[in-house]
């Protein structure tokens, strides 16, 4: 697996909020307040008198909303319309090559997952899985893997928000492991089994079509030579 390093466009995903950032949030939440009350005529702002109330109003919308993002943000991913029919017209089959032999292969799940596919397709594009590990195997559980330092604690630094559906964690079908809502550091896991206690705690994005003797003769430790997207429009490469 290549090293997990998010390459998805920063126009598709922006995280603001919390932190050391609601410190600067406060006094613009704070600010933008006080206006919207001076312009609805609840409090009175000193030296306000010549300014119009809908002005007033304005510029305490505009404060409190970047004060309000600033304190209350959190991640949210966008996706263009178009670029996701980009990325319904790929092949949608991707081969893992383990280093111990063989290879298996995925369909993606564009509809279900736009947003944590994409992030995994530009990923293995950039190299991210290239030479890691399946650093956890559990018989009758999970294969798993994607992490730079082989273990369940570290992962890309950009969290992928979860994606939860109607489709179930069977046998065959891979997710995105998480510490917790919204955490996906893109470490990715193999159901061997059906594994239904898992669904809607984390995103299910692909299944395995080809290739599943690969899958369950996975040894821990075993090295992902590479993933490749087969089809990846030129955007994902970006």
């Amino acid at each position: 697996m290549s090293r997990f390093h998010y390459a998805a466009p920063e126009r598709l995903q922006f995280r603001e909020g919390g932190g050391v950032l609601a410190v600067f949030g406060l006094p613009f939440l704070a600010a933008g307040l006080f206006m919207l009350l001076s312009a609805a005529g609840v409090v009175t702002m000193s030296g306000s008198g010549d300014m119009a109330r809908p002005v007033l109003g304005l510029m305490g919308l505009i404060f409190s909303t970047v004060g309000g993002a600033l304190v209350f943000g959190r991640a949210w991913t966008i996706l263009d319309v178009t670029e996701r029919a980009a990325i319904k017209s790929w092949g949608l089959l991707v081969p893992f090559e383990p280093a111990g032999g063989g290879s298996f292969e995925l369909r993606l799940f564009v509809d279900e997952a736009p947003a944590t596919v994409r992030a995994f397709a530009a990923l293995a594009v950039k190299g991210y899985y290239d030479r890691l590990t399946f650093h956890r195997v559990v018989t009758n559980f999970v294969i798993q893997g994607g992490s730079p330092g082989a273990n369940e604690y570290v992962g890309n630094n950009r969290y992928l928000r979860d994606e939860l559906g109607l489709r179930s964690h069977e046998r065959g079908t891979l997710g995105i492991s998480t510490r917790g809502r919204d955490t996906g550091d893109a470490q990715i896991f193999v159901n061997l089994i059906d594994n239904w206690r898992l669904d809607h705690d984390y995103t299910v994005f692909a299944d395995v079509v080809r290739g599943m003797d690969v899958v369950d003769a996975v040894l821990e430790g075993d090295v992902i030579e590479r993933i490749e997207i087969l089809g990846a429009p030129g955007w994902v490469r970006k």
